[in-house]
């Protein structure tokens, strides 16, 4: 009997081994024959003929193999493909998001690049960033901002997922080190355009912004970056944070009220003009006793007469104005400036028979003139 389990496993052993050799040459085969069908795919025509016969099932059913460099090549090969919106959707009928997943993170460097750089493309197909916030792609992702080599490709995917408010929500444990890197990088100029647009719609969710404002100068750090050197993307981030009513942040953001008129005084770009009277707009400005004082020193009043002139502003910068009238219309010290103004408030009106086709813009004049009716 001894001799008989020894045997087994013997054979046993043997056959595993071969099993073992024939796969490794299954999978040399595989590689050399999907190498050749993705050089043959740089002709477009022929990538289509490629695609019509199931090519994208094939690759996805490479997937499940263990050989790194079969892997990495099939990887690239679904990367060439998922640019195109017809193949995003096979992707998407084939899951290849959730099975993606699975190499994320991964030991070997070369293979979560690939991965990542195609999750970054399907990210874009409405469907498959659906399948790859479902799996759990998120928090695998940010365990990634702590690794240079990969850090910056995962800011990116994570600014495709926070398009999805349950996504954002997930983010918020890395707020206090993304704005650490905004605030903490010395030369304004080399702040990474990508971890600041994550934080613009990171500040759309109130946790995020709450805990974006607890970060150690956090405030202080965006203000400086957008006042100093007219940062808008900044100035987004500072505005969609102002916009969650009643917290500490919009209260100490109201603080800066002089820095941000005097910038959008000063400002000749349109797009800082734009975010900064927007961020005015939303701040809680009524308790900002020295407010009539400031208006005073930045001329504000003059400069809303003058965007309220047609054909001066664009309507972006046009409904601004008129929301932030209304802003400082809810403090009574400011109002007896607004009355006296001479032409602001006719404006308002011009304005507003000249615009009844921007429901925004009607909206925005008709609530500053029903606040100055309080006074």
């Amino acid at each position: 009997e001894r001799e008989r389990a020894a045997r087994g496993e013997a054979l046993g052993a043997e056959e595993e081994k071969r099993e073992r050799v024939r796969v490794r040459k299954q999978e040399k085969l595989l590689y050399v024959c999907f190498h050749v069908l993705l050089n043959l795919a740089e002709d477009i025509n022929t990538e289509r003929k490629m695609c019509n016969h199931g090519i994208v099932a094939m690759l996805a059913a490479m997937l499940q193999r263990q050989n790194a460099d079969l892997l990495i090549l099939v990887v690239a090969f679904l990367k060439k493909l998922s640019i195109f919106q017809e193949n995003a959707d096979e992707m998407a009928k084939a899951r290849l998001a959730g099975k993606l997943i699975a190499f994320v993170p991964n030991k070997h460097e070369a293979l979560l690049e690939q991965v990542l750089h195609l999750l970054f493309n399907l990210s874009f197909h409405a469907k498959c960033r659906a399948q790859l916030g479902k799996a759990g792609l998120t928090p695998k992702l940010l365990s990634l901002l702590r690794k240079g080599r990969h850090r910056l490709l995962a800011v990116r995917l994570l600014y495709q997922l926070s398009a999805v408010d349950d996504e954002r929500a997930k983010m918020t444990s890395s707020v206090p080190m993304l704005v650490g890197t905004v605030i903490n990088t010395p030369d304004a100029s080399m702040v990474p355009p990508e971890v600041l647009a994550l934080l613009v719609n990171l500040m759309t969710n109130a946790d995020n912004a709450r805990a974006c404002s607890k970060a150690r100068g956090a405030l202080r750090g965006l203000v400086a970056l957008a006042v100093r050197h007219e940062h808008v993307l900044a100035l987004k981030t500072l505005r969609n944070m102002a916009q969650h009513v009643g917290q500490d942040h919009c209260e100490e953001l109201a603080m800066y009220s002089g820095d941000l008129l005097a910038l959008a005084r000063q400002t000749e770009s349109a797009d800082v003009q734009v975010e900064a009277l927007g961020l005015l707009a939303n701040l809680p400005l009524v308790q900002v006793e020295e407010l009539p004082d400031l208006l005073l020193q930045h001329d504000a009043i003059d400069l809303a007469q003058q965007l309220l002139m047609s054909g001066f502003a664009e309507d972006d910068c046009v409904l601004e104005v008129a929301r932030l009238v209304g802003t400082w219309a809810e403090h009574a010290g400011c109002v007896p400036l607004l009355a006296r103004s001479g032409r602001l408030l006719p404006r308002l009106l011009e304005v507003l028979a000249e615009k009844q086709d921007d429901d925004e813009i009607v909206l925005a004049i008709i609530f500053a003139f029903y606040r100055l009716l309080f006074h």
